[in-house]
């Protein structure tokens, strides 16, 4: 706990990330990481595999931008800074270790900004929203894509967690909000970061949690959701593997998860 209390104070992050709770999901992600290191490594190296598959492909060289970077533990940092000539790291947030160890690379950047560019907003009216508003905000195409010199984009493990906060801190604040006005409100964040994935003319790898699962001590299944098929990508899967990314003593109760992780080629 004093490590992660450091970690709090000393981290650079902008107040709508650290009131939705980026920040805080950001620090106990990377401890999760440390504590799990055996159990994640294979799920590790099949997300760098993957990138690199993709980034292969790129007839040009100049920019790979890395969405969703975090502290790039399922990110092949030093073979891309070789194959690029630029490298931009592109998440809510970033801990003083990614910025440490990004500085070791010349042509490595890195950049804070929200992907679904709604953090401020639900900042700015501290969550306190209507189903009407949630329902129709806008959701504003991620100006980091629309950068000249960019030859390859991967979205590394992100796409599942971009409604996660949001969500949350609409609970808290809106609780007259429905179950089924927040899941709309979640779809919408997941197709938005899709589409304008989609709508790039560079190679872009999206590697996401498709099937995620939970049991209980008793090793009943006790919750399961997928997203793939829900958003029609299934025919562009490459890869597919299992990650065990809650393993027995992470959950409360007994719980464990894991999650079955794909790679798509957009």
């Amino acid at each position: 706990m004093l490590k992660e209390a450091w970690i709090w104070l000393r981290a650079c992050c902008a107040m709508p990330a650290r009131r939705l709770g980026h920040l805080a999901e950001a620090i106990a992600l990377d401890a999760r990481a440390e504590r799990q290191h055996f159990h994640w490594q294979t799920h590790l190296s099949h997300t760098r595999t993957a990138i690199l598959r993709i980034a292969a492909q790129c007839p040009a060289k100049r920019c790979a931008l890395i969405l969703g970077s975090g502290s790039c533990h399922d990110v092949p940092l030093a073979e891309l800074s070789h194959q690029f000539e630029r490298v931009l790291l592109v998440d809510i947030v970033h801990l003083p270790a990614l910025r440490a160890r990004a500085k070791a690379f010349a042509n490595v950047r890195w950049l804070e900004t929200d992907l679904t560019g709604i953090a401020h907003w639900l900042d700015s009216v501290r969550g306190r929203v209507s189903a009407a508003q949630l329902a129709t905000v806008d959701l504003p195409f991620p100006t980091v894509l629309q950068a000249q010199d960019v030859d390859f984009i991967a979205s590394v493990n992100l796409l599942s967690q971009l409604p996660v906060k949001p969500v949350e801190y609409l609970q808290r604040q809106s609780p007259h909000l429905t179950l089924a006005d927040l899941n709309a409100f979640a779809w919408r964040l997941l197709r938005a970061h899709v589409a304008a994935l989609q709508q790039v003319a560079v190679p872009v790898c999206l590697i996401t949690d498709d099937v995620q699962r939970t049991w209980n001590r008793e090793h009943q299944l006790v919750e399961q959701s997928a997203l793939v098929e829900s958003l029609a990508l299934s025919a562009a899967v490459f890869e597919r593997w299992q990650w065990p990314v809650a393993p027995t003593g992470e959950l409360p109760d007994g719980h464990y998860a894991a999650h079955d992780v794909v790679a798509i080629r957009l």
